[in-house]
């Protein structure tokens, strides 16, 4: 990696042209990731309606009350990526590892 190649004493730049921390973090598993646990939190919660009823326990509107607010689940996936990509920045690379980090295209 770039950190590891800087620690060993090599000059090092890295290239990135559009987001640091690659597809897995920005379009990737993270993302989907965070997506599938609030589709499971909600499936979950669907399915569970009526093992709560057979129990006694009755929630107004049995499974049409479970309600998917997608602006926060968006909000949610974006903070998770916010709080991972902040491990990732320029900055760190930079001041922490010695890597010189240029966005743009690179050629040789």
């Amino acid at each position: 990696s770039a950190a590891t190649a800087s620690n060993a004493g090599a000059r090092v730049a890295l290239i990135e042209a559009n987001l640091l921390g690659g597809d897995s973090l920005n379009t990737g598993s993270i993302p989907s990731k965070a997506l599938l646990h609030s589709a499971n939190l909600a499936y979950t919660a669907r399915s569970n309606m009526a093992h709560l009823s057979e129990s006694g326990i009755e929630i107004n509107g049995g499974s049409s009350a479970v309600k998917v607010n997608f602006s926060k689940v968006m909000k949610r996936m974006r903070r998770i990526r916010a709080e991972i990509s902040a491990k990732n920045s320029a900055e760190k690379f930079t001041k922490k590892q010695g890597v010189e980090v240029f966005f743009g295209r690179g050629s040789f």
